[in-house]
């Protein structure tokens, strides 16, 4: 529980925001604990994944020199590989909650979110070929 310094600031903040609700301490303390509650869950500790960047630009290269393309055509490409990693590696790391470290930067214990990462990359590159 909040201690009654606390409180009282809480209540007189509720009061200058022209809540009627500040005399009642159980709706007060209620808001109190749901503003406790969202504090908590947006602050939760990251974990740690790994992503595979040597495995994945070897498959991206590969891919590109089976299809056989004209040199300016696999300069574009290759111009948009990092943007489309960035991208999904951005958007994995903020939806999963997670912070993304490449796979011969730790040694154990961290799971293996390339399989995922590669998926989203290969929409972001379908994406920016429109």
């Amino acid at each position: 529980m909040p201690t009654n310094s606390s409180f009282f600031v809480f209540l007189n903040v509720l009061k200058t925001w022209g809540f009627k609700i500040y005399q009642n301490k159980v709706v007060a303390y209620g808001i109190m604990a749901l503003l406790l509650v969202a504090i908590l869950i947006e602050s939760r500790q990251k974990t740690v994944v790994v992503f595979d960047f040597k495995q994945t630009y070897a498959i991206f290269l590969k891919e590109a020199l089976n299809r056989k393309l004209p040199e300016d055509e696999m300069r574009k490409i290759g111009a948009r590989f990092p943007q489309a990693v960035a991208n999904a590696a951005n958007y994995y790391a903020k939806k999963h909650h997670v912070i993304i470290y490449t796979k011969g930067a730790v040694v154990a214990g961290a799971e293996d979110a390339t399989p995922e990462i590669q998926k989203l990359i290969a929409k972001e590159m379908q994406k920016s070929a429109r």
